[in-house]
């Protein structure tokens, strides 16, 4: 790195470096934002089913309450 002379080639060369930096952890960011959002798994999703057996005849309400 070229030799420091004064606080404002200090902050332009510090600036320059952090905005290197900061650009590629952004890059980094997108494109793993990118792989969540189009793979193809389902690591998170799972089906669950239900058997209750309910008794014939019942009216809409004690329906409502067998199904809850």
């Amino acid at each position: 790195m070229d030799k420091i002379k004064d606080t404002r080639s200090f902050m332009r060369i510090t600036h320059r470096y952090l905005g290197y930096f900061l650009a590629g952890i952004m890059a980094v960011y997108a494109f793993s934002g990118v792989l969540l959002i189009y793979r193809d798994t389902d690591f998170l999703k799972k089906e669950k089913k239900y058997d209750k057996v309910i008794a014939k005849d019942l009216t809409e309400k004690q329906l409502g309450k067998e199904l809850k």
